[in-house]
């Protein structure tokens, strides 16, 4: 949180260092939140970024809530309370924003895929991630015994396909880090610090 409020404050934005080229480059230098910064940075919208910042966190909680009440009832909703869930609300909250837009696209299921299409692209260019969340998600559906493409195989089968692609993610958001982001030309490639490593990984 303490970043983003600096860098309002400082005036200082990507679109200085980076050139939006490539379909590629908007996911990778996350166009949208970039735009969005830049907005309260030349105070161009009629709100301050704390009212912001408040509108991510309860968007946030109460999309995800909804998710877990459609799933399991109100029983489910117990889930919200854990301290991870609100770091993420109240910290993370770029993160928070592309979660949220997931959210609301899983809750409100438009029936064109242009438009599912278009929110995946702009959480996307919010945070990156957003596109193993995505990943994750097609391929639960992939996998479903109800019309998924991959249904035909055996449980085993399917199973094996999810750890597998667990395991890849893990890989690629840990110790692989540096090699992906390096790949995706990705700025965030030099900070060789923020890798965990392979101990870390097999913990999980």
């Amino acid at each position: 949180l303490e970043i983003y409020i600096k860098k309002i404050m400082s005036g200082d934005t990507h679109f200085s260092y980076f050139t939006y080229d490539s379909l590629i480059s908007y996911l990778t230098y996350e166009y949208s939140w970039e735009f969005l910064i830049n907005l309260f940075q030349e105070n161009s919208l009629p709100f301050d970024y704390v009212v912001f910042f408040q509108i991510i966190s309860s968007l946030f909680i109460i999309t995800s809530s909804l998710i877990l009440y459609r799933k399991g009832g109100y029983i489910s909703i117990l889930l919200m309370a854990n301290p991870l869930v609100f770091d993420l609300a109240y910290s993370q909250l770029r993160s928070a924003l592309a979660i949220s837009l997931l959210n609301i696209l899983y809750l409100t299921r438009p029936k064109s895929n242009l438009i599912s299409l278009a929110v995946c692209l702009l959480a996307t260019s919010i945070h990156t991630a957003m596109a193993i969340f995505l990943a994750i998600y097609f391929l639960c559906v992939a996998t479903s015994e109800r019309g998924g493409w991959l249904s035909r195989f055996s449980v085993e089968m399917r199973l094996v396909t999810i750890v597998g692609a667990g395991l890849a993610f893990g890989l690629l958001i840990g110790p692989l880090r540096e090699v992906a982001l390096t790949l995706l030309n990705d700025r965030r490639a030099e900070y060789g610090d923020l890798a965990s490593s392979p101990l870390y990984l097999s913990s999980w």
